[in-house]
């Protein structure tokens, strides 16, 4: 096995892929989307492999008597769309939000304009569904 193909295993069970929409007075609509991937987990050596995608690890505990938490996120479009290119085809469980986000990065990679399309909106909608959690 790949190590792309064991960190694509890794993220399936760990990591998150969303759009965050963050309140932003500087422009019109009063909100930037903001993509995002993220890891996290209670052991440090196992975030680190995920470091040459340009991820750095945060240290964090939940409590006084939690372990540590390390996470890593990545938020920058270009960086986001070369670490799914390269495991978005090992990907299982997070393959439809992998496609969805990377269809995401290029529209806004392509499209420098500070408008969001009306599939731009959409994916982040499609992606806020795909990461519910309980029963709906």
């Amino acid at each position: 096995m790949s190590e792309l193909q064991y960190l694509a295993g890794f993220f399936d069970g760990e990591g998150c892929i969303s759009i965050h929409r963050h309140q932003d007075k500087k422009t019109k609509r009063g909100y930037v989307l903001v993509p995002r991937i993220t890891v996290a987990n209670t052991r440090q050596e196992v975030v680190e492999w995920f470091k040459p995608f340009g991820f750095s690890v945060r240290r964090t505990k939940n409590g006084k008597n939690s372990k540590d938490v390390y996470r890593i996120e990545l938020e920058r479009l270009s960086v986001i769309q070369r670490f799914l290119q390269e495991l978005s085809p090992f990907l299982r469980l997070k393959k439809k939000q992998a496609d969805l986000l990377l269809e995401f990065c290029s529209s806004r990679l392509e499209d420098k304009t500070y408008c969001y399309t009306q599939r731009e909106l959409k994916i982040r909608d499609e992606l806020s569904e795909l990461n519910m959690r309980g029963v709906y």
